[in-house]
């Protein structure tokens, strides 16, 4: 196979060195039995017979250069050489295109993947990265937040809330609450979520965006709390209200009388007969030209609103 082997090294490199393609290889002399081609000026790639000299394998292996050291080289791909001095059964070692072809086709895959990794430009990943993040900031919602290091607990904000919404004739009830422990206190409200799951799961498409928030049209809310378990701040809670004015002319009066109130369970799932629950979360005020109210009263500026700019 000495002689079959030597042929197929000359066609080789006389191929890679006379090719007119682009190919971006670099004939480099390497040890007796073996071709190695430079690739890119950075990856070397050598060509040589199993461990036998009279097998009949050609491996390809690949490894990075590395000063003049080259260690480690790891095949990717193998081909067989026959007596009768065809590669894979079908190419002539004495046809110099065609040992080229068949070479380039068994190196296609990491050729490829080389090239990719050296001719990306180094600023892909970033450029992708800001645009995704442009789009999310061209998407983001406003909210409001709160500095727990600021924050007295005075309920200040929740007084404040209370007053703007029902001067405006909604639910008196504060579109926040403060929470306390033993160290801190901060007001919890409504996080006016992109994907909103208030919005995804409520069946009268009451709640809404505009405006950069999340709204919920109290008029149509019908009190079945489900945006106040889907919610995972805990920011939707439920204020009971009398009905509006019944007119005179309805069955209403004829109506039997509202049965007693079940057993208190919990004040988000407790109902009072008569009394409709309306869902109420923050709303960023979008009634006032001032904005929040909880904003403007806060004693010590520990709440904020967050914005796109």
């Amino acid at each position: 196979m000495k002689s079959q082997w030597h042929t197929y090294q000359n066609s080789l490199i006389k191929a890679v060195t006379t090719s007119n393609k682009k190919i971006n290889h670099e004939f480099n002399c390497g040890e007796e039995q073996d071709i190695r081609f430079v690739l890119f000026n950075h990856f070397v790639v050598s060509i040589h017979q199993g461990d036998d000299f009279y097998s009949q394998e050609i491996i390809y292996s690949l490894n990075m250069a590395q000063g003049q050291e080259e260690v480690d080289f790891r095949a990717f791909a193998q081909a067989r050489l026959s007596e009768d001095g065809r590669v894979d059964g079908t190419v002539d070692i004495h046809d110099k295109n065609a040992v080229l072809e068949h070479y380039l086709n068994k190196i296609s895959a990491i050729y490829q993947c080389l090239f990719d990794s050296l001719h990306m430009p180094i600023s892909s990943p970033l450029t992708k990265y800001q645009g995704d993040f442009m789009r999310n900031m061209a998407a983001m919602n406003q909210y409001v937040i709160a500095d727990p290091k600021l924050c007295i607990g005075c309920n200040t904000c929740m007084a404040s809330c209370s007053q703007e919404h029902q001067l405006h004739g909604l639910q008196s009830e504060p579109r926040l609450q403060v929470m306390r422990n033993r160290l801190d206190s901060a007001p919890v409200m409504c996080h006016q979520c992109e994907d909103a799951p208030c919005a995804q799961v409520c069946p009268v498409n009451a709640i809404t965006r505009e405006n950069d928030a999340i709204h919920l049209n109290e008029s149509l809310c019908v009190s079945c709390k489900l945006c106040g378990i889907a919610c995972p701040f805990g920011a939707i809670t439920f204020s009971a209200s009398t009905p509006v004015d019944i007119p005179r002319d309805c069955n209403t009066s004829k109506a039997l009388p509202a049965p007693r109130a079940p057993r208190a369970v919990s004040p988000f799932l407790d109902c009072v007969p008569g009394l409709r629950a309306v869902a109420v979360k923050c709303d960023l005020c979008s009634f006032s030209p001032e904005g929040p109210a909880c904003i403007k009263t806060c004693p010590t500026q520990a709440i904020t609103l967050v914005t796109a700019s």
